[in-house]
């Protein structure tokens, strides 16, 4: 889905735990989990020397939209109680909550089996009819303590209906997980079993292949995954013959060979944070110029939006003649960044499932070239 650094709370996690980690190396210790009855497949996974994720997600679903996630996190040589992990965790979400966002904390007995609710849901007073594209999540999480290892273990859900529904049945398949170096023969039912050298269903090892591409521009200071099939150029360009005050310059062109579907990234260095004012002049600009170009094009729907990580901005719809647009726009410290994507009018919610896609798992990067000493 994107590179380990960009998935959410295993930065959060990672933030926390790096000074404890100990110099001891892990063992042959696995983790088995019971799953239901339904397939699941690896969406996402990534190894490195001391902390390694995988995502489970249902088959027909795509990593880049799922609607439920099985997630494991594991830290190797942390020298930390799983009750004191869970703590620091519980901080971080804390810490991280957006201005935007509740955060509901439950913990469940008993209590030293680190079993807790931490689902993140948009504020009543942030919702609006132009708010159509957000993110809540809610999820449950167990920690555990390996021998040398922590394990963040969390099932996730994106509409409160399927976690309420599923939640009880959850919370008692993360009571009967277990770490051990060799199965319990007693075991029924569908258990996956997650090891450092894969993830197991019996004796089968699951294959992974990534459907999607992460594109990373460190000096424009964004990441975006796109479906590994699409044509990417990302020479950077300097935009011309559109507005002249603010001059883009577009970064990323990205194409689907298999539709009529096109798009990039493109961003100019700011002045000034943006305030709800300018934000909506800034939006303002771009239809004003994009008609100047188009006399045809028709402004059809505007709102906010957010990304999985949190990050909020303003998107706009205009439609030319056949075509329709959907536009983005985000800041950082140092940039304004715009993404569009374009396709047949007539495609309306083939474009908008992608582009739900695009804005879900756009990233600014908190580190790059633009960064101030």
């Amino acid at each position: 889905m994107t590179t380990m650094n960009s998935r959410r709370w295993y930065l959060i996690a990672y933030l926390l735990i790096t000074s404890f980690f100990s110099p001891y190396l892990s063992g042959q210790e696995k983790l088995f989990v019971p799953f239901d009855d339904r397939s699941w497949q690896i969406g996402f996974q990534e190894y490195a020397d001391e902390q390694s994720i995988v995502e489970m997600i249902l088959k027909g679903e795509d990593i880049l939209s799922w609607k439920e996630l099985f997630t494991v996190q594991k830290f190797d040589g942390i020298d930390i109680s799983a009750s004191d992990f869970a703590k620091n965790l519980e901080e971080a979400f804390k810490e991280h909550l957006t201005n935007y966002q509740d955060l509901i904390l439950n913990q469940f007995e008993p209590a030293n089996l680190n079993i807790f609710e931490s689902s993140f849901v948009l504020k009543e007073e942030s919702k609006s009819k132009t708010q159509n594209i957000a993110y809540d999540e809610y999820n449950l999480g167990r920690v555990l303590k390996g021998q040398t290892a922590i394990y963040y273990v969390r099932y996730s859900a994106k509409d409160k209906e399927t976690f309420e529904k599923n939640k009880q049945a959850w919370h008692d398949r993360f009571k009967q997980m277990y770490l051990a170096k060799e199965a319990h023969p007693d075991q029924q039912g569908q258990w996956f079993t997650f090891t450092d050298e894969g993830v197991f269903q019996g004796d089968k090892k699951l294959a992974y292949e990534s459907n999607n591409r992460v594109v990373t521009n460190e000096e424009a200071g964004f990441s975006l995954s796109l479906p590994k099939e699409w044509l990417v150029e990302d020479q950077e360009t300097q935009e011309t013959n559109f507005d002249d005050q603010y001059p883009y310059t577009i970064s990323l062109i990205f194409s689907d060979p298999h539709s009529d579907l096109y798009g990039g990234v493109a961003f100019h260095e700011k002045e000034a944070r943006l305030t709800n004012k300018l934000k909506a002049l800034l939006r303002k600009r771009y239809v004003s110029l994009y008609k100047s170009h188009a006399d045809k094009a028709k402004l059809v729907g505007k709102g906010q939006l957010q990304t999985v990580l949190g990050k909020r901005g303003i998107y706009l719809t205009i439609t030319d003649q056949d075509e329709m647009g959907w536009i983005a726009f985000f800041e950082d410290q140092h940039n304004v960044y715009r993404l569009e994507l374009w396709g047949p009018k007539k495609s309306y919610s083939f474009i908008k499932a992608n582009f739900d896609k695009l804005i879900a798992n756009f990233q600014m990067l908190e580190k790059s070239s633009h960064a101030q000493p």
